[in-house]
């Protein structure tokens, strides 16, 4: 299996320096992974270093709490956009959701959704924070706005976790995983699942773990 097209290599860490940026994207070319994930400020030089290559770019919008006004996610959108992503993924504002104020949810996810276009836009749904009910409302407001897919987010995301999500969408959306993937078995496991990309800091690793596999 070419676990490659499964990675969004990942770095979005606080004091990146635009060298460690253009290092992420050559390895992401060198790789062809799917796409690169860096933060708004490195979505025009992460566009530039992979001019003409097949790898995407993409970013997070309202990182890291999702606290930001709507309007304020609706600009960072439009300039990531104008910059050379294709690829959005939005962090919600989880208090907004759990203090059931879901006319807001939605009418947040509608602005996005119309602003993002032809791209691809991707619903974070962190699940440590959100009872079963809280992620059953949030997939039925995606699946109501034919929004396509959703990142599913947890430090120790279990298998149960996937399928109760999977149960929620109806096998409608298509599944993202963040972080946790750190060894090839656990990768392959999640694919089974039906996860379709990885967001991770770890694709060098798994690559080459693959590869070794593939050769011995």
């Amino acid at each position: 299996m070419n676990i490659n097209s499964f990675i969004n290599h990942m770095s979005l860490g606080a004091a990146l320096e635009p060298q460690q940026i253009k290092v992420l994207c050559n390895e992401a070319k060198t790789q062809r992974f799917a796409s690169v994930y860096v933060n708004e400020i490195y979505v025009s030089l992460a566009s530039k270093e992979l001019e003409g290559s097949s790898v995407k770019v993409g970013t997070v919008i309202g990182y890291p709490f999702g606290t930001s006004s709507t309007k304020v996610k609706i600009f960072e959108v439009k300039n990531a956009i104008e910059n050379g992503a294709s690829e959005i993924s939005l962090i919600l504002n989880l208090g907004m959701l759990k203090s059931r104020n879901i006319e807001y949810i939605k009418n947040e996810l509608k602005e996005i959704k119309a602003t993002v276009g032809k791209n691809s836009l991707k619903v974070v749904i962190e699940l440590e924070y959100l009872t079963l009910e809280e992620q059953r409302k949030l997939i039925d407001l995606c699946l109501d706005l034919k929004i396509e897919n959703i990142e599913l987010l947890k430090r120790k995301i279990s298998e149960e976790n996937i399928l109760q999500i999977q149960e929620f969408t109806k096998n409608k959306l298509n599944l993202n995983l963040v972080g946790n993937v750190k060894d090839l078995s656990t990768l392959q496991r999640y694919v089974d699942l039906g996860i379709q990309r990885f967001n991770t800091t770890s694709g060098l690793k798994l690559s080459k773990e693959n590869n070794e596999k593939f050769w011995s």
